[in-house]
Parts: structure tokens; sequence; C-alpha cells
């Protein structure tokens, strides 16, 4: 059940015990807190999950973000998303060729592939994020909420403040620096 304030989640005491190696507590309605700021109610035949939060559209999409907190919460893992990928590859390439023909103009590069200059100014931002940024892409393990704008959207060169800028927790890049 979703409130203007609360989630509630609503699991049979079965649903749970397939999920979980020990069968939930016979103990009727006891309640105790879990870390992420949820509350947690065993009934007989239910449990019921509730955590306070607020509902925000970005960019188009519905995101929960914890009210304890303020932050968003998000997926804890995520997939390699091939758009992702296939923008850091491209800034790359046209990184790339930038460099090996640095003698001439940008339109004179793009004029026989049909790119506007605008659209490969924007993508090259996303060749000049940390690497650790970059590997998490490819790997899979970004931000579930990060999408290509975010890549290519001009931000300071400063990799400490790109890693902020677009979500990551220490945790997330600490082994990858």
């Amino acid at each position: 059940m979703v409130g203007p304030a609360q989630i509630q989640i609503h699991i049979s005491r079965e649903t749970v015990t397939r999920f979980v190696e020990q069968p939930v507590c016979p103990t009727p309605a006891r309640a105790f807190h879990h870390p992420i700021k949820s509350k947690i109610q065993i009934y007989d035949e239910e449990i019921v999950i509730t955590a306070r939060v607020e509902l925000t559209c970005r960019r188009g999409r519905a995101q929960i973000i914890d009210g304890q907190s303020g932050r968003p919460v998000s997926v804890k893992s995520t997939e390699p998303k091939p758009a992702l990928i296939q923008a850091l590859v491209q800034a790359e390439f046209w990184r790339n060729e930038l460099q090996k023909r640095s003698t001439q103009s940008l339109v004179e590069i793009l004029q026989p592939h049909g790119v506007q200059p605008s659209y490969i100014r924007r993508l090259l931002n996303a060749a000049y994020l940390a690497p650790d940024i970059k590997r998490s892409v490819f790997q899979g393990t970004q931000p579930a909420e990060i999408q290509v704008q975010d890549l290519i959207k001009a931000r300071s060169m400063d990799w400490e403040q790109q890693r902020q800028e677009l979500g990551y927790s220490p945790v997330q890049v600490g082994a990858g620096r």
C-alpha cells in the first residue's frame, strides 16, 4: 500500500518462509526496527514492513525518497546498461578522433559522419569521467538511477566531485581507485 508519506508492504508468512533460510518466528504482533529505518511487524499470517517515504518525480520517472534521510532509495545492485556503455565508448572514440586529427576543425571531422557538433561536445564530457566511474558502468555496478544524460552533462574535472554528483557512495568506488 502506497500512501502520501509511507509505503507498506504486506507479505504472507508462507512467502517469507519460502525465501528465508529459517522460518519466521511465530510470535504474534511483535515489532522491531530494521537498519534502513523501516518498521517490521509480524502477525499470525503476514508481515508488514512500513517505511516513511516521499514520492517525487525526476526527469519523468518516480523516485522514492527516504523520509528519514531525504535521500533517494535505489536498487543496491544493477546490471550493465547498453545505452550507458555505448555513450562511454562513443565518447572515447570521438576523443581519440579529435586527438588524431588535431589540425582539423570539429565540423570538418564530423561532416562525413553526419553528426552534429553540439552532440559530440556534450558526449565528450563522458570521456573525462573518473576511471572508476567508467569501470562501474562497464561492470554494471553504477547507481541504478544514472542515465546517459547524467554521463554527458558538463561537470567538474574533479573526480571526487564527479562521484558525488553522480550518486556514488565511497563504498562503490573505494576499491576501484
